[in-house]
């Protein structure tokens, strides 16, 4: 009678106004599993020893020590050259256990994201540039995030300059607005898990499907056209082509 509710899934949440995905996607990584462990007393001891860390000052590289660890990043900046290599890595001869260094804070390996869909990468890109109206459904809120992320920076050197939401659910705001058939889909992509969605977005015009159980000879199995739209469906390459899948649920 007194058990935990199984439906009951418990959530750490970074917030910060700063867009580095990679950085915080290691913090999360490196926390997350101490904290539902120790819970607030983890949480205070992180927070203690990120208030020590140095400024983000663009173009300098950054030693920063968490749980044991010390993550080596080097912040952009406005000059950094796009395509050019960053700075190699300084003083860790002196960095006892040898630092994680991160080749990027927020760059996302586009193609570990895009790998599904190679194929259709260049009809990706130009829907982007054009800012046409976008689902994402995907088999978990980590592979959404990432391939939402993906499109919208496959730009560079050019900013996607429309709306976005990495994971969207059927309790965000916008809901009853994005899913309405009185009015045309707006200008943004969405990236969903629930199949919930199928239905209720099948009237936009660009669905991407990632995570499909259907094979074909190759792996991959591909439906190119849709009569309200168009229709990828992409299948699992293989264990690891996803990411990290951090196990949140389905909304």
């Amino acid at each position: 009678g007194g058990g935990v509710c199984p439906s009951l899934f418990q959530s750490l949440v970074l917030v910060s106004r700063l867009p580095y995905v990679n950085l915080f996607q290691c913090l999360l990584q490196l926390i997350a599993p101490e904290y539902f462990d120790k819970l607030d007393p983890c949480l205070e001891a992180v927070c203690s020893e990120i208030d020590q860390w140095p400024l983000p000052v663009p173009g300098r590289m950054l030693n920063l020590p968490l749980m044991g660890v010390v993550i080596q990043v080097r912040v952009p900046s406005r000059v950094d050259k796009l395509g050019s290599s960053p700075d190699k890595p300084v003083n860790q001869e002196n960095l006892l256990p040898a630092p994680l260094v991160l080749s990027s804070v927020y760059e996302l390996d586009l193609f570990r994201c895009f790998q599904p869909v190679l194929t259709h990468v260049q009809l990706l890109w130009e829907l982007m540039l054009l800012a046409e109206p976008l689902v994402v459904l995907a088999p978990s809120p980590a592979v959404s995030s990432e391939t939402v992320l993906a499109l919208t920076s496959c730009l560079a050197p050019l900013k996607y300059c429309c709306d976005y939401r990495p994971y969207f659910t059927i309790h965000d705001s916008e809901f009853k607005e994005y899913t309405t058939r009185t009015q045309a889909p707006p200008n943004i992509v969405l990236g969903v898990t629930n199949p919930f969605f199928i239905k209720t977005l099948q009237h936009w015009p660009h669905i991407l499907r990632l995570g499909e159980l259907k094979m074909a000879g190759n792996g991959t199995w591909w439906e190119a056209s849709l009569s309200q739209g168009r229709v990828i469906r992409a299948t699992k390459w293989g264990e690891g082509c996803w990411g990290t899948d951090l196990g949140a649920g389905r909304s």
